[in-house]
């Protein structure tokens, strides 16, 4: 199961498993051991897990599951936090983990329900994937891919250029000169005008005729 596949419903604590959309809504399962089913309206605000990020100072939020991978990296499977210590601790908590997140805008109830969703993933088995993949600070995403735009933009103008040149030389070869086709006649054909031509001998001419006063 991957985050995509777990829901949040706004106004009920915990998370819900996503089973598949109902005429007037969706239907959720609990992920809190009681496996308890609801159906969720459409008016019920449901945010997807893996389509929530946390905000930064830069602009360049960072998606959930890297922070999940950073807890998961410092303090295992086991986060030995209660959510309901003092907002000092859990400021000062997060900021040790996420030290460039916008504290005007990461509430500390933001920080509660990140710690508790964690705690509830890793019994459900989430562990696999916080350990699979280490999160990259949002500069190193970003300049890994800058290369290979630039790259795909240098392919496309190579193979463009010989298309066209290619395609030219073909016109003006497959093209006949219309000139050249008229005046020119095969040997073979000249030698035939040749040979229907008839001689005329000087004793052939008609003799004159002369006439008299």
């Amino acid at each position: 199961m991957e985050l995509k596949e777990v829901a949040v419903v706004s106004g009920k604590p915990g998370l819900y498993k996503i089973i598949k959309p109902a005429v007037n809504g969706v239907i959720l399962e609990a992920m809190d051991g009681s496996k308890a089913r609801l159906i969720v309206g459409t008016s019920t605000k449901v945010s997807v897990l893996g389509e929530i990020s946390v905000y930064t100072e830069s602009g360049d939020n960072i998606p959930l599951i890297d922070v999940f991978r950073i807890i998961f990296a410092k303090y295992g499977k086991k986060l030995e936090l209660d959510p309901k210590q003092s907002d000092l601790a859990l400021r000062s908590f997060f900021t040790e983990l996420v030290p460039e997140h916008d504290k005007q805008r990461v509430y500390n109830s933001d920080i509660k329900k990140i710690i508790t969703w964690f705690n509830i993933l890793v019994v459900n088995g989430f562990e696999t994937s916080f350990a699979n993949k280490e999160a990259k600070p949002a500069d190193e995403s970003k300049s890994e891919s800058e290369p290979k735009k630039e790259k795909k933009a240098v392919k496309k103008e190579v193979a463009q250029v010989p298309v066209v040149d290619i395609k030219d030389d073909k016109k003006k070869e497959s093209k006949p000169d219309a000139k050249s086709e008229s005046k020119s006649v095969p040997s073979s054909q000249k030698k035939e005008v040749k040979e229907t031509i008839p001689t005329v001998k000087k004793s052939d001419k008609a003799p004159s005729k002369k006439t008299g006063k």
